[in-house]
């Protein structure tokens, strides 16, 4: 794995512990407020950013080979 893999692999591992924690929060306490779902919604484009770069980054990585 490249450098940037790793980082995305970690951005990505980061971005679903935070989102499970916000969703587990969601559901057992009554404070649905707009910043929850907005909360819940970044680590969402957190997580899809950094899902195509991971890919983006291999495409490039097998054409340098």
């Amino acid at each position: 794995m490249t450098v940037v893999s790793k980082i995305c692999f970690s951005i990505c591992l980061v971005s679903i512990v935070v989102a499970i924690g916000l969703a587990l929060s969601m559901i057992w306490m009554s404070h649905s407020s707009e910043f929850m779902w907005k909360s819940l919604a970044t680590c969402g484009v957190v997580f899809l950013g950094s899902s195509f770069l991971a890919v983006v980054g291999r495409m490039f990585d097998k054409d340098s080979r």
